[in-house]
């Protein structure tokens, strides 16, 4: 008898509760501390998942660019881009 863990959740799964979880929290917080609190909440949270997406495109870019250069170069130049990532 093979014995196995929990199902595990697909990629899209996970990212669909884990954003869920954070417009439930705005929610329970608009119930709790106010619309104002939860105004601010809501514009903090869609600004970093913003700002997430945008360090994704960055990162793609400066990959990118290390692929663009080569012979020698290509190897000093990836990690000196993925450090400055």
């Amino acid at each position: 008898m093979r014995v196995t863990g929990p199902p595990r959740l697909g990629n899209g799964t996970r990212v669909v509760v884990v954003i869920g979880l954070g417009l439930a929290l705005g929610l329970w917080t608009a119930a709790t501390q106010g619309i104002s609190v939860a105004a601010e909440y809501y514009a903090a949270y869609f600004l970093e998942k913003m700002l997430s997406v945008d360090n994704i495109f960055v990162f793609l870019q400066r990959l990118r660019d290390v692929d663009r250069a080569g012979g020698a170069c290509q190897s000093r130049a990836a990690r000196a881009r993925l450090l400055a990532a």
